[in-house]
């Protein structure tokens, strides 16, 4: 397993903060060969995975890859059908899911319409049976931890969604879980909003040190929230690593495709030395990284952001020879669509752009190229 990079935390003065004397880089979650099976639907299928506590862990993938099921077999919404899950160290097969040392913010935040803010956030320790002046206490201290205790006696039908989702997250901690779960908790929420609360919700984790299991196919999202990502397909865990690895270092096309924008590119492998390969591709030869052993003459797919790509005119050279079919001005890029000389391979191409810079019009004739390690040589 591949883990995200250790995010600095900081120290909170709430009693919220510090729920674990375990050190980050120990792991609170460890699924072994994890299976859920729905009838013949396969939801999750043989899942390793270990969370590290203390980090900001996001599972990430397309509608129906097994995020969600995945998450419900950590809350004990959902039993596996096969393998194990723990935390903590535990076993966690037979034990409900209020007895689990994790509490849940749905993407419907699922308050209490009846009850007021305060209401709300004291519920599960009433549940708990927590004596009324301690569970107030406590309630009024996750509301300051989530900068809204001036709502304490707000209805939730007076909330904005920004606010019912801090209303959602106060409940959660309440309790100070060892693991807070949440799923797509940002969904309903119009574009501006879930920017902003997305960092709002990264502050929080950082500062109580929390770890954070947090669900989502929004790449923006799992992007600048989190030390590491799990990226899923077809219910299997396809990549896990941190987010700067998953976007700069896919390890397939899904992967690569599936994160951002790339350029993927039929090319055949002329030789690797040293971690970087010659591939050709139509005709030309070009270098990229490579990891691990490719035999000469393995047909492969070069994959290079657009970002990456340069792009100049004049001149030949190794360079791939192209053409401008369009271009469009997007603020400080320049986002271009080209097409390789005389074949149907296509390219897309970013470039800054600054006041007074020229814009290649359709039709341009340029060379694009990359740096070696800007692209990567992908088998599957």
């Amino acid at each position: 397993m591949s883990s995200g990079a250790s995010t600095d935390a900081l120290t909170a003065g709430s009693s919220l903060a510090g729920v674990s004397a375990t050190t980050p880089a120990q792991a609170v979650v460890r699924l072994s060969r994890v299976s859920k099976r729905f009838g013949k639907v396969v939801a999750v299928d043989e899942v390793n995975l270990e969370i590290p506590q203390g980090h900001f862990t996001t599972l990430l993938g397309p509608s129906g890859c097994g995020k969600t099921t995945l998450l419900r077999m950590l809350a004990g919404f959902e039993e596996p059908t096969t393998g194990t899950v723990e935390i903590d160290g535990r076993d966690m097969r037979g034990v409900p899911p209020e007895r689990r040392p994790v509490n849940m913010v749905f993407q419907r935040y699922a308050l209490f319409p009846h009850r007021n803010v305060i209401e709300n956030v004291m519920f599960g320790l009433e549940s708990a049976r927590v004596p009324r002046p301690s569970a107030l206490a406590r309630a009024r201290e996750a509301l300051a931890t989530c900068n809204i205790e001036n709502l304490e006696t707000r209805r939730i039908s007076e909330l904005s969604g920004g606010q019912a989702q801090r209303v959602a997250v106060a409940r959660a901690l309440v309790n100070r879980p060892k693991i807070l779960l949440l799923d797509e908790p940002l969904a309903a929420l119009d574009v501006k909003l879930r920017r902003h609360l997305r960092f709002e919700l990264r502050r929080l984790q950082q500062e109580l040190e929390t770890t954070f299991l947090y669900v989502t196919h929004d790449q923006g999202e799992a992007l600048a929230m989190s030390d590491s990502i799990v990226l899923m397909n077809g219910g299997r865990v396809i990549q896990h690593s941190s987010s700067r690895e998953l976007y700069d270092a896919p390890n397939c096309v899904f992967a690569a495709t599936f994160i951002g924008e790339a350029n993927v590119l039929s090319c055949t492998v002329r030789s690797v030395a040293q971690d970087v390969a010659e591939v050709v591709i139509d005709g030309i030869t070009m270098r990229a990284s490579a990891r691990g052993p490719v035999p000469e003459g393995t047909q492969a797919h070069l994959y290079v952001r657009p970002e990456r790509v340069a792009l100049r005119q004049g001149g030949e050279g190794a360079d791939l020879q192209v053409t401008v079919t369009d271009a469009a001005f997007e603020g400080g890029i320049v986002r271009y669509w080209l097409t390789v000389r005389d074949t149907q391979i296509e390219l897309v191409a970013e470039t800054m752009v600054r006041a007074g810079d020229a814009i290649f019009p359709p039709g341009a004739s340029l060379q694009a190229s990359w740096e070696a390690g800007e692209a990567h040589v992908l088998l599957e």
